[in-house]
């Protein structure tokens, strides 16, 4: 997707378009003003930079898929081969895009996410609302800026739990968009449902699609509470709709986790003030997907080829038609020998920036394989320092038996663990004459180097006259 330095990205919400004038010209983002005008006014707006819409998602369909395109490929015709699949319309009636939620993944199959409306319905929802925002660039439905303010809410705080998920619910009067935050963003879903804030069958709807996630990327839930499984539930309301209490409380019965309110101001509070930051949340969510490689964000997003230009009469155009060639007939000698520099200083500058966005490219590339590389290094000599405490194992076992003639270890296994953190883990099989001397076993353990020992199971063999344990030690 081409980057635009100086765009508007806008909400159309109810009367209203919520609008942020946004500035990438130094490669940061900044947001130059933000204002609101009527719809029945906007004609009055005339933009000077492109205009990118965020469009309530039920207007588009939203396609999560699988693709199978190895590291440093690329995806465009895998992409297209999953949407031959799975969306029933031609290309050429579709605006559509599509985007990796794991660009950087390693791995040859990969979660994409492609966006899409039909163009004749879309451009008939936005000839109703007349230009300027009739000739918006590009379009994106409200799910993928709302996933893309948890992304960037992952930089400001630990979301990611392994084992659990995050869940961002936004609700609006046509339908509720609903986001899983999983371990990695290959594991994260988005989904879109064409239920209203507050309709009861929308709780099941989440709650359906919960064990449908839990049974695809981890163990089947079965009766397992929901609530095992969930870290946090944010919610963020558009505008016009209210709290619903009952609704909220239905919600926390069924799921097991109460809903919070969206931390906006962790996300925005550096760009928009506090007063405004509700308002303009989604927008600014679509602007971080325009700002270059900043934000870790999802850019699908649907490109218009065609700008439709605004209607005007024929005694305009004919008007118009004339004063154009007066003033070409006019100016068009004396300014030609006045351009011809500017034409040569013109194309050498434009070949210097196609040579620097080449450069720029390669830097961050290699930028990205010297992180893994680190990455990689670091979790290589974690392991091999793990290797070195087979024999310190040994002694404190040694140790902890030498004096219990009547205590036997009869096997040993040990295997490599990485959560919570990269360590050994063994389990013992242990005999003893009687319970007493196990226990002192027990004891002298606990007062070596493990982590954790951990009784698993014991019983009494009357045949050998003996008792047998289970360990597990953690070091």
């Amino acid at each position: 997707m081409v980057q635009a330095r100086r765009f508007f990205v806008g909400q159309v919400c109810c009367t209203e378009i919520h609008v942020l004038e946004c500035d990438c010209e130094t490669g940061d983002l900044r947001i130059v003003r933000s204002f609101s005008l009527p719809l029945d006014d906007v004609y009055l707006w005339k933009p000077r930079y492109p205009l990118y819409l965020v469009v309530p998602s039920n207007l588009f369909f939203l396609k999560q898929v699988r693709l199978l395109c190895p590291s440093g490929v690329e995806c465009d015709l895998a992409v297209r081969f999953e949407y031959d699949k799975n969306v029933p319309f031609p290309v050429h009636a579709v605006y559509w895009g599509y985007d990796l939620l794991d660009p950087l993944s390693e791995e040859i199959e990969k979660s994409a996410l492609i966006v899409g409306c039909r163009v004749d319905v879309m451009d008939k929802w936005l000839e109703k609302l007349g230009p300027p925002i009739s000739n918006a660039v590009g379009l994106t439905p409200y799910v993928v800026p709302f996933y893309n303010l948890f992304r960037q809410l992952e930089l400001v705080r630990s979301i990611r739990e392994p084992g659990k998920v995050t869940i961002g619910l936004f609700c609006d009067t046509t339908s509720t968009d609903m986001v899983i935050i999983g371990d990695t963003p290959q594991a994260d879903w988005l989904r879109s449902f064409a239920r209203a804030y507050g309709n009861v069958s929308l709780i099941w709807d989440v709650k359906e699609t919960l064990e449908s996630y839990f049974a695809r990327t981890g163990p089947v839930v079965g009766n397992v509470p929901l609530s095992k499984e969930i870290a946090d539930v944010f919610m963020i309301r558009s505008g016009q709709l209210e709290l619903e209490k009952e609704w909220e409380n239905l919600f926390a019965e069924q799921v097991g986790v109460r809903i919070k309110e969206f931390p906006v101001s962790e996300v925005v509070g550096d760009y928009l003030p506090a007063e405004k930051a509700m308002r303009f949340i989604l927008p600014f969510g679509l602007a971080m997907a325009l700002a270059g490689e900043k934000f870790p964000v999802v850019r699908a997003m649907c490109l218009r080829d065609v700008e439709i230009a605004p209607k005007i009469s024929a005694r305009e155009l004919a008007f118009q038609s004339v004063l154009i060639l007066s003033l070409l007939g006019i100016g068009g000698f004396l300014g030609t020998r006045a351009l011809l520099p500017l034409q040569l200083e013109y194309k050498k500058t434009e070949t210097l920036l196609e040579e620097y966005k080449k450069a720029k490219k390669v830097v961050s590339r290699l930028e990205k394989k010297k992180e893994r590389l680190k990455k990689e290094f670091e979790e290589a000599v974690n392991f091999l320092s793990v290797q070195y405490r087979w024999p310190g194992t040994m002694v404190a076992l040694s140790r902890a038996i030498d004096d219990l003639d009547d205590v036997k270890i009869e096997a040993l296994s040990g295997k490599f663990v990485q959560y919570p953190e990269i360590g050994l883990s063994f389990t013992l099989k242990v005999t003893g004459k009687n319970y007493s001397v196990l226990n002192e076993f027990l004891t002298n353990l606990r007062q070596e180097r493990f982590r954790k020992v951990s009784p698993v199971s014991s019983r009494y063999d009357q045949g050998k006259g003996q008792v047998e344990m289970i360990l597990v030690l953690e070091e």
